[in-house]
């Protein structure tokens, strides 16, 4: 009988430590790592935003870079203006948070860089299969370029799912963004992407912080 009330205790002393060891393992290896979640718009939102800065900094290094290796850093401008490249979003106006819901406003904005993602696409891929020993290839910064690109479109799909648009929520479709044989013209079409989303950023940047403020 003693040796059964000696076996119960010791099995509860056994579960009591296994509980306090679960609860001590629970504090010391914290959150998950790698997940981060947004409970609220506002936290979303300067998730964009940082991310959307971010994109903009390593986009600007990225073609300066660019422009100075191909294009001996010449100014280009009217060479630009010349070059049609189809199906390229235009900078947005200021104004449009203004005239337009604001479901409507990242959807745009989400549309448009899943855009340039594709065009992004075309040109790491150009950029790693180009046969050339005296040219610095860009496969590696385009792809850094499109994967910041990629992450902003999944935070606004993040937002929307959170401001109850899930609706609003789907996969753009691809767009077949045909390569350039020539390789000048392939440089410069490049330059005419890069110098786009440049100027198409700010509007984004501007219309995410605003947005931002109403929640």
């Amino acid at each position: 009988m003693a040796q059964q009330i000696l076996s119960i205790n010791f099995s509860k002393q056994i579960v009591t430590a296994l509980s306090i060891f679960a609860v001590l393992l629970t504090f010391t290896q914290g959150a998950p790592t790698g997940t981060i979640s947004s409970s609220s718009p506002s936290d979303a939102y300067s998730n964009l935003n940082d991310e959307a800065r971010v994109l903009h900094t390593v986009h600007k290094e990225t073609y300066d870079s660019f422009k100075l290796e191909r294009m001996n850093d010449v100014d280009i401008g009217s060479d630009l203006s010349s070059i049609n490249v189809d199906g390229l979003p235009q900078p947005q106006s200021r104004y449009l948070v203004i005239n337009e819901e604001e479901k409507d406003v990242l959807v745009l904005h989400r549309d448009n860089l899943h855009v340039f993602k594709s065009f992004f696409d075309v040109m790491h891929m150009e950029e790693f299969v180009r046969d050339d020993t005296n040219l610095d290839l860009y496969h590696e910064e385009f792809a850094v370029v499109r994967k910041h690109l990629e992450t902003v479109v999944v935070k606004v799909n993040a937002l929307l799912h959170i401001l109850g648009h899930a609706d609003s929520i789907e996969q753009p479709e691809e767009n077949a963004i045909p390569p350039f044989n020539n390789e000048q013209a392939s440089d410069l079409r490049k330059v005419k992407v890069m110098d786009q989303l440049y100027h198409y950023l700010p509007s984004a940047m501007i219309h995410f912080s605003y947005l931002s403020r109403q929640h």
